[in-house]
């Protein structure tokens, strides 16, 4: 019996001291869903998807930064909600690393490693004005796609927070 009720006692001093300091940080953490949790580090599959966890300290407009393996660094901008789970594509094999900010005020990075080859079929998929696009000019953003059909015209989807 009192095994029971410290054991109940400690569960909820450690739910507590989790909860408090995700809920009252005054600082942007972002994590990755990893097959254990949450984590800072994560190596994927090319031709997967793996989910950002953006843990905001205030809702706002901010940037989401990558930083992708070639070296280049590219920003998109987006509402982040308090909790938000953000996919991304793993197209390229490398060392991604992502970080977002709200009002200049920047989250700790977090690391995607993806390895291997990812080699799709060769069917063409067609836009919704019928043009052929080749699945080769698909190339995933943060949050939506950004497409360019075999005429060059660029076409940007944007996955719309819910």
């Amino acid at each position: 019996m009192v095994k029971n009720r410290m054991r109940s006692i400690i569960v909820a001093l450690i739910l507590l001291i989790c909860c408090s300091g995700v809920q009252g940080a005054s600082n942007n953490l972002l994590r990755l869903e990893g097959s254990c949790g949450w984590t800072q580090h994560i190596d994927v599959s090319q031709g997967t998807t793996a989910y950002l966890v953006v843990l905001a300290a205030k809702e706002g407009i901010g940037c989401l930064n990558e930083l992708s393996p070639d070296g280049c660094e590219h920003n998109y901008n987006y509402f982040f909600c308090s909790y938000d789970r953000l996919p991304f594509y793993a197209d390229e094999p490398g060392r991604h690393v992502l970080s977002y900010s709200i009002d200049g005020k920047e989250s700790n990075p977090v690391v995607i490693d993806v390895v291997g080859t990812y080699a799709p079929d060769d069917r063409p998929s067609m836009s919704q004005d019928g043009t052929q696009m080749d699945h080769k000019n698909i190339r995933s953003m943060m949050g939506g796609w950004e497409m360019e059909d075999n005429s060059g015209v660029k076409v940007v989807l944007v996955n719309i927070h819910g």
